[in-house]
């Protein structure tokens, strides 16, 4: 029982006896524990590893990574990471080939709640891609989705995140999988939110509501959540944006309907940060303050650092709703702060330093507002997300609005590009702040 007299009684054994008897603890634990084999699926492993058994050691990291799935998923991803190291120089074989790809697909999954770095994701590709060759050529179009997700997440190029998926589609055989075909479709919808094609976004969305129920549990696996519940929020999101709030408020109604709150912390982050950009629209300050509440009790229960990110995002939005813009800027820079340390959810830089260059304007800080507004146009213009870029133009514009002079008329070019970007995107809910922006335009003598 002593931990001392237990590891000198260990340490006295040979290796090859210790090795035997791991193997045999192993053996036994399968067996004593198949009625929770996630449970304990990590302590097996443990075992198997001692016993130089690296395939099944990496079989039972495997499990015990998707059991903890992604409301644990710092420690998945660290299952996730042992079990390709156990496997770095065991021969290729079909089973342990299989073994891979999975596992690479599980770190892809993940890398961006957690944070990747775009050498260690491209090694990891490709490593994969060269084993689903052989081992399952279907794996090849999600290890594409994942790695523009991925690298979208690090600061790439939203466009290229679209074109990745719409290659990812047209490896599918039309008419082959109508499982897959509505995953691949949901990515998309996801990738052209994010670029700020609103209308592209919702008719990807329209696809794959129609065969989602058919996602199989593999492609489920690979997502991590409830596909549908997904649907319904990335849907909720972009009609929001459109300015379609009774929709949106529909499309969240049916979300929250499906799903208990827990399931996936992303997942309800996505419900509440939605309802507060709903509040935002109507101009309802108790609803925004009671789903910023609910996104901070997400973020204290599951702190990493992706859900951090967006919980000062929710917390700041709802601060602008309610007229509190000191305590919204405060909440955005918390954001930003987050984001760069952690170096993940690069995708909320835009509309963080977006809202903090409102909120700044709304306090009258003119020169901070400039400064914030130009940074945010031009990062949404090098990471293609049209929305944010849109929206940072006309603060940008109506801080040069009321200069007069040659400050008015770059606030009419910059007006006039973000009208063009509404039409380019069905942003109808940038309207009313273009409006207000070119009303501080002098009337023409």
């Amino acid at each position: 029982h002593h931990p001392l007299i237990q590891e000198v009684a260990y340490s006295t054994q040979l290796k090859a006896r210790r090795a035997s008897l791991h193997a045999a603890v192993a053996a036994a634990m399968e067996a004593h524990y198949s009625v929770q084999p996630d449970e304990f699926a990590a302590l097996i492993a443990f075992h198997h590893e001692a016993a130089g058994q690296p395939v099944p050691a990496a079989r039972h990291l495997v499990r015990a990574a998707q059991w903890l799935g992604a409301t644990h998923s710092a420690q998945a991803m660290k299952h996730w990471r042992h079990a390709r190291e156990l496997l770095q120089h065991e021969p290729r074989a079909p089973d342990t080939d299989r073994l891979r790809v999975q596992i690479g697909g599980g770190l892809l999954q993940l890398g961006w709640r957690e944070g990747m770095a775009t050498e260690e994701l491209n090694q990891l590709v490709d490593e994969t891609v060269a084993h689903a060759s052989d081992a399952d050529r279907r794996q090849v179009q999600l290890l594409l989705v994942a790695q523009g997700r991925v690298q979208h997440g690090n600061g790439g190029l939203a466009d290229d995140y679209v074109a990745t998926v719409r290659r990812a589609i047209a490896l599918l055989p039309e008419g082959t999988d109508p499982g897959r075909n509505a995953t691949l479709h949901l990515v998309l919808s996801q990738a052209c939110h994010w670029a700020g094609l609103l209308r592209e976004s919702l008719a990807a969305n329209d696809v794959a509501a129609k065969t989602v129920a058919q996602i199989d549990a593999a492609d489920r696996a690979q997502l991590g959540f409830d596909p549908e519940r997904w649907r319904l929020g990335l849907r909720a999101r972009a009609l929001i944006y459109m300015g379609q709030p009774d929709e949106a408020r529909a499309s969240l109604g049916q979300m929250l309907d499906r799903g208990a709150r827990g399931d996936d912390p992303v997942l309800d982050l996505i419900a509440s940060i939605a309802h507060v950009e709903l509040a935002a629209l109507l101009g309802d300050g108790a609803m925004a303050r009671h789903y910023a509440a609910l996104s901070a009790q997400f973020v204290q229960s599951h702190p990493g650092p992706y859900v951090r990110v967006f919980g000062f995002m929710a917390a700041g939005i709802a601060a602008m709703v309610t007229q509190e813009f000191e305590l919204a800027v405060r909440h955005f820079d918390e954001g930003l702060a987050a984001m760069r340390s952690a170096k993940v959810a690069a995708e909320a830089e835009m509309p963080l330093l977006t809202c903090k260059a409102e909120s700044e304007w709304m306090l009258g800080q003119s020169a901070q507002a400039l400064a914030t507004a130009r940074q945010a146009a031009d990062l949404a213009q090098r990471r293609g997300n049209r929305y944010a870029q849109c929206r940072s133009l006309i603060v940008w514009g109506a801080v040069r609005a009321q200069e007069g002079g040659d400050g008015a008329r770059l606030a009419q070019q910059l007006f006039a590009r973000a009208e063009q970007l509404i039409a380019e995107t069905g942003a109808a809910s940038c309207g009313d702040a273009l409006r207000r922006g070119r009303a501080l335009l002098a009337p023409p003598a």
